[in-house]
């Protein structure tokens, strides 16, 4: 299934160009449709970080690649490919695959693979403001449908859960729906999922099913703060363990200028996580930073991560770049 939707957006992708290989002169003026087929929002990030443990007795502290994206998108379709484990001979990512249609005049249809509309939160360096990378939702092959009236949108959507290679079935599917108000001062939602919603007690897996709920609101403040506060609920398979976890991250949006830097915004954020027994917001990271743009295309991100966890374990990976200051580069093309 996943192969065929995959094959299905290349198709589309290879007529679109095709079209514009053998348009007129006159749909040329009106179309440039090729155009579309430029990777338009790729970025490429490296970070060097104070504290960078890896496996071994040695403390690295040299540049690492953060991410390397490569990406088309436009009002009909959006491609999203993380190509940053080609470095180390792992496979590609497709984080997004997906083409937007309009089969009704009242909603729009997604079909392909999309990140799951759970909250509001990006994988992409260019679409955070701190390092340290909020908790992400995942992604999954779907179907959305999307209604947008006034300042309200409504998604709902259904997602493959994917296929249990070690007993060859598939995996029970997922469905989830969100709620959004946005208006240039604030963007708020609910959002709710349900993991392995249908019935799956024939099969043994009730276990599996889980529903997870969460709720947003991005301020932005006369374009001078910003203030944004997640809350999110993931369920997991220990009822005696609490779920909600947050984060929350302002920013003065207005900032300062800086020689060489120049826009510089500082920012700090407390993002909760579980301790070691599974209980939701019970230890945290917390950071505080500068976000620069020395060129209108890249950035430059100083942040010191401070985690409530002792990490001394020189064995141990230290992914989340706690207790350690990290200098991060990005560059837009």
């Amino acid at each position: 299934m996943k192969k065929i939707a995959l094959v299905f957006i290349s198709l589309l992708l290879l007529v679109n160009f095709a079209h514009g290989e053998y348009m007129t002169e006159e749909e040329e003026e009106v179309v440039t449709i090729r155009e579309d087929l430029i990777p338009n929002y790729s970025e490429m990030s490296f970070y060097y970080s104070s504290k960078r443990k890896e496996k071994g007795s040695k403390s690295q502290r040299f540049w690492q690649i953060k991410t390397a994206r490569l990406g088309w998108k436009s009002d009909y379709y959006s491609i999203d490919l993380e190509i940053s484990p080609l470095t180390g001979s792992n496979p590609m990512l497709i984080k997004e695959a997906y083409v937007k249609l309009r089969p009704f005049d009242f909603m729009d249809m997604y079909f392909g693979k999309k990140v799951y509309d759970f909250n509001c939160v990006s994988s992409r360096a260019f679409g955070n403001t701190t390092i340290y990378q909020p908790q992400l939702f995942g992604n999954s092959w779907q179907v959305m449908a999307s209604k947008t009236f006034s300042a309200f949108t409504f998604d709902i959507y259904w997602a493959d859960g994917g296929t249990a290679d070690w007993q060859g079935n598939d995996w029970p599917s997922d469905a989830g729906l969100k709620f959004t108000y946005n208006t240039d001062m604030i963007e708020a939602g609910v959002s709710y999922r349900a993991r392995a919603w249908a019935d799956i007690d024939d099969f043994g897996w009730d276990d599996l099913e889980h529903e997870d709920f969460g709720v947003y609101a991005i301020w932005n403040i006369q374009d001078m703060f910003k203030l944004n506060a997640q809350m999110y609920m993931l369920d997991d398979t220990d009822v005696n363990t609490p779920d909600m976890n947050y984060f929350v991250i302002a920013s003065y949006e207005k900032g300062f200028m800086l020689p060489f830097f120049h826009k510089t915004v500082p920012y700090a954020g407390y993002f909760s996580k579980r301790d070691e027994n599974g209980d939701a917001a019970k230890e945290y990271n917390m950071v505080a930073g500068l976000h620069t743009t020395p060129l209108e295309n890249a950035f430059i991100k100083m942040e010191y991560n401070h985690d409530s966890i002792e990490i001394d374990d020189p064995q141990t990976f230290n992914e989340k770049l706690s207790d350690a200051f990290t200098v991060s580069v990005g560059y837009e093309f």
